[in-house]
């Protein structure tokens, strides 16, 4: 978890392919499954947090069964912030 005052690091897809060493097909296929975050689009890049690529590629590394990589990946991506909701005002 970042705390207030920290930065946070983004990973390119390059730079993922190459922690996970699986191709760019695999990767997706990794996210569709729930087996991966998903990426975050910053300016027509596909980036990914480090620390989410770190953590995963750890479990990856230790053997963890699918289920439990699939809890994990969703607790990263229900702690990632929401986006701002917009309002609308009724028109009357």
């Amino acid at each position: 978890m970042i705390k207030r005052g920290q930065f946070m690091y983004f990973l390119r897809l390059p730079t993922v392919l190459k922690h996970l060493g699986v191709s760019r097909s695999s990767l997706y296929k990794y996210i569709a499954d729930g087996l991966f975050t998903k990426q975050i689009k910053i300016g027509g890049c596909a980036v990914w947090p480090e620390h989410e690529v770190k953590k995963l590629f750890r479990y990856y590394q230790q053997g963890e069964s699918k289920e439990q990589i699939r809890k994990q990946v969703s607790l990263l991506m229900s702690s990632r912030k929401p986006k701002a909701s917009v309002k609308k005002e009724n028109a009357s």
